[in-house]
């Protein structure tokens, strides 16, 4: 009989590292929101976990969509293709040519599992072992990575827009041999920020002039409010082709989270060895939820989808004006941005008050909001609110927390030890 000691099995090094340094404030809080979702019930106004934006917007796939799309076809006894559907693929091309008027069908496309699954693959393959990364973006882009080995190199944002100077000044301080990739993400989550087309070009330019790959996040496609900031592809300027690949989702603005399908577009060198990869490690994505994607992409009016995201957010936004944050502004473009904690939280608990403000909002009103610190490790004093609820439920959200919450309230000075139980056993939790 074979016996194992604890020290025998151990995790590696990076991938706790992962954890520690990048994660394990976003995983406390999706403790924290379950935790308090289970309290609270249908009550509960999730504004935090990004698991579903199914509420907010249209539906595209019904169940008897699943049915005839099972009777068309024998999907589950053969294995899909590591590259992805035909279908999938060409309404994903008819898509981007409704919304950018832009043609792909001459770049290489492939289907992933979302934007998760191809940070895991292309920190795994890529040489090097600098990974740029913006200092305001999700947890998964600096946390994967880094439990593949590579090192973090975070860049700034001035309000989510990516500091040019310390972009370039963080790329000369590395050998090119040493560099694997710049992460973007626009919109950007958690700040709502959107780059220009010229803004665009100028990464272009530096990425390219010191032959620097980019990732761009492009999650959010077309809900913007800003008119002088859309919602646009990097491949509005032709020569990201050289060294760009962007990455869409149905996550979000198709609410088809549970799909788990991702595409892939841009440089075909790049997203090949993304394929190689897939196909190595034998990834591939169901053929029925491929089908049911390339329906979604044939059905979504991006207009209504739009439409209805504003709508939360415009309650959102006017909202914490009413309650006193009355230099809150829309974001540009998206579907998340950051509020300022309480004067009163920060005097009190400076860089942990984003997290102990999110705490008191779960804890007595069961409002699912997080640090903005899980994204941003220098936004201590914000959290980040997500635009996930309708609009009608927002609303009542601020009816009933009127005169209860605004920008100048006393703290509860009980909620601190609260706050420390309820994190500690969320660190007893590996998964949520």
């Amino acid at each position: 009989m074979l016996i194992v000691s604890k020290s025998q099995i151990q995790m590696k090094s990076s991938f706790w590292a992962a954890r520690s340094e990048f994660n394990q404030i976003y995983k406390n809080f999706l403790f924290v929101s379950d935790y308090y979702q289970k309290i609270y019930g249908e009550r509960y106004i999730d504004l935090f976990t990004a698991s579903t934006f199914s509420k907010v917007v249209p539906s595209l796939i019904a169940t008897k969509d699943y049915v005839n799309e099972l009777k068309s076809d024998m999907y589950y006894q053969e294995y899909p293709s590591p590259s992805g559907d035909d279908q999938l693929i060409n309404s994903f091309i008819d898509f981007i040519k409704r919304v950018y008027q832009l043609d792909f069908s001459s770049y290489e496309i492939m289907v992933c599992q979302g934007t998760m699954q191809a940070i895991d693959a292309i920190s795994r393959v890529l040489n090097g072992k600098i990974v740029f990364v913006m200092d305001s973006t999700v947890t998964f882009a600096k946390s994967i990575p880094t439990a593949n080995g590579a090192k973090i190199v975070l860049i700034k944002t001035n309000n989510g827009i990516i500091d040019f100077d310390d972009l370039e000044k963080k790329i000369k301080a590395y050998s090119p041999q040493e560099y694997m990739y710049l992460y973007l993400n626009y919109p950007n989550n958690p700040t709502g920020a959107q780059l220009s087309k010229s803004e665009f070009s100028k990464l272009i330019d530096i990425t390219q002039k010191y032959n620097l790959q980019i990732v761009h996040d492009h999650d959010i496609c077309f809900t913007s409010y800003d008119p002088e900031r859309p919602a646009i592809s990097i491949f509005a300027d032709k020569r990201a082709i050289e060294n760009s690949i962007e990455i869409y989702t149905l996550s979000k603005e198709f609410g088809l989270s549970g799909l788990r399908v991702g595409i892939i577009v841009g440089n075909k060198k790049f997203i090949r060895m993304i394929k190689y990869h897939n196909y190595e490690m034998n990834i591939m994505i169901p053929s029925l939820n491929q089908r049911l994607a390339a329906l979604a992409l044939q059905r979504a009016d991006p207009k209504i989808i739009s439409n209805k995201i504003q709508s939360t957010m415009k309650v959102l936004v006017e909202g914490f004006q009413s309650l006193g944050w009355t230099h809150l502004k829309m974001p540009q473009a998206g579907i998340a941005f950051l509020l300022p904690v309480p004067n009163s939280y920060v005097k009190e608990y400076g860089d942990k008050s984003g997290a102990i403000f999110s705490f008191y909002l779960q804890k007595n009103y069961g409002i699912g909001v997080g640090p903005a610190k899980c994204n941003c490790l220098t936004k201590g004093q914000y959290i980040r609110v997500l635009a996930m609820e309708p609009s009608e439920k927002c609303q009542k959200m601020f009816d009933f927390i009127k005169n209860k919450v605004n920008v100048d309230m006393e703290i509860d000075h009980r909620l601190y030890s609260d706050y420390c139980n309820i994190i500690q056993l969320a660190e007893e939790h590996d998964v949520r």
